[in-house]
């Protein structure tokens, strides 16, 4: 159920960019952000790694599928940061056209050994100084 909601959201980021909806599209791509992070949220798999890790496995299986459609379906909106997480998690040779076939072709023996973070933190104090600038004109 969960995928399939992912599936629908990102057929409703297709129809918004044809239809230059940006901000919608950029909801919608927040929203699957939003399911996969309740999906973890409600799922704990830490909770139950030492007595169900079949169903870890699945846990993870469908968090992978999830962060994968992410990785694709930002690139529009945040192509560098899309660039990043398809290069963590195997993915540099996926595109949009690929997601929905996603499911049978992605290699789930993959080691990430490349992590890094995706966004940096904004410090309060470097806001009020771009805050600041903005007054100063």
């Amino acid at each position: 159920m969960v995928l399939e909601d992912v599936k629908v959201l990102k057929e409703e980021i297709e129809s918004n960019l044809d239809s230059f909806k940006f901000r919608e599209a950029t909801k919608n791509l927040m929203n699957i952000a939003r399911i996969g992070n309740k999906y973890l949220a409600e799922t704990e798999p830490w909770k139950i790694k030492e007595s169900d890790p079949l169903r870890v496995e699945q846990i993870l299986h469908t968090s992978f599928i999830i962060i994968s459609y992410l990785a694709i379906v930002s690139e529009p909106f945040l192509p560098f940061t899309s660039v990043k997480l398809k290069n963590m998690i195997g993915l540099n040779d996926y595109s949009w056209d690929d997601l929905d076939k996603i499911f049978g072709t992605i290699n789930y023996n993959f080691t990430i050994v490349d992590i890094e973070i995706l966004f940096k933190r904004i410090e309060d104090s470097e806001i009020e100084y771009q805050i600041d600038k903005l007054k100063k004109g």
